[in-house]
């Protein structure tokens, strides 16, 4: 799965595909991310799902206790901190059925050197579990951040 979303990512950088309504959730998802606590003073990471052309819920990476869904596609038995895609899963359910006509959307920056103070784009694409959780919601469209853009699949 992975040489394949890597195949496609290059497509997709060189085919501009993503419309002005994600360019501006993803710039509204970055002014988030740099406004958060970084996860071990590393990096910022928000995720938002979108339904029917809004933005329904906002999902940050931190250093907080998980939650059951987490837990139940953590990437492994060390995930400890909840991610922003399933933060923002979380916070969907509240408002939705069903997540078969919705956008998931991921923001990620990182310091461009140890000591910088500076947050640059970063590479979020959604680890393992998850992308377990995004098939199992049956979301059928992922954007995310790549330091030279954005980048969705299929």
């Amino acid at each position: 799965i992975i040489k394949t979303l890597i195949s496609y990512k290059k497509v997709l950088l060189e085919i501009n595909v993503i419309r002005n309504r994600d360019v501006h959730i993803m710039n509204f998802l970055k002014c988030e991310a740099i406004n958060t606590s970084p996860v071990k003073n590393k990096f910022k990471l928000t995720a938002g799902i979108s339904y029917k052309n809004s933005l329904i819920s906002i999902g940050y990476a931190s250093n907080t206790k998980t939650h059951p869904l987490q837990k139940r596609f953590g990437k492994n038995a060390e995930s400890l901190f909840i991610h922003a895609e399933i933060d923002a899963i979380i916070k969907a359910i509240k408002h939705l059925t069903s997540f078969k006509k919705t956008t998931l959307y991921v923001f990620r920056v990182k310091r461009q050197g140890k000591y910088d103070k500076t947050w640059i784009d970063a590479l979020a694409c959604p680890c393992p579990g998850c992308q377990k959780a995004i098939l199992e919601f049956e979301i059928p469209r992922i954007i995310y951040s790549h330091e030279k853009g954005y980048v969705e699949l299929p």
